[in-house]
């Protein structure tokens, strides 16, 4: 009984420190302009020694496992897509485009964040 005990607690543990891969999406008055909206895409994950990956937030937000176990998809070039994917599909240029990208070495997660202000194509830019 302890050992499953033992299990279970450090299952629980294990996923509340997996990756996660979000996408928000705001809108408000307060924008003002021509701002549609503002978006932010982020990724982070975690590694062993700061380069092979444990877990990480999963590219695919339809998925139904939120993250994904030895990928390394906490990369700019996939974080960037999924803002552009946004933009696209609302027919929206971004403008004011911010990123920030780090690690935390005590505990070896990385993240990427990238944010921009998505106006209508046509607007003034």
């Amino acid at each position: 009984m302890k050992a499953r005990t033992g299990i279970l607690a450090l299952l629980t543990s294990s996923l509340l420190l997996t990756g996660c891969f979000t996408v928000n999406e705001a809108s408000s008055p307060v924008l003002g302009g021509d701002v549609v909206k503002h978006v932010t895409s982020e990724n982070y994950g975690w590694y062993l020694f700061g380069c092979l990956p444990l877990f990480c937030g999963n590219e695919n937000l339809d998925s139904w496992c939120p993250f994904s176990v030895f990928c390394d998809e906490v990369t700019p070039e996939i974080v960037y897509s999924k803002l552009e994917a946004v933009a696209e599909r609302d027919d929206c240029l971004m403008v004011d485009v911010h990123t920030l990208a780090d690690n935390d070495v005590l505990f070896e997660a990385y993240y990427v964040t990238f944010s921009a202000n998505l106006v209508k194509k046509g607007g003034d830019q």
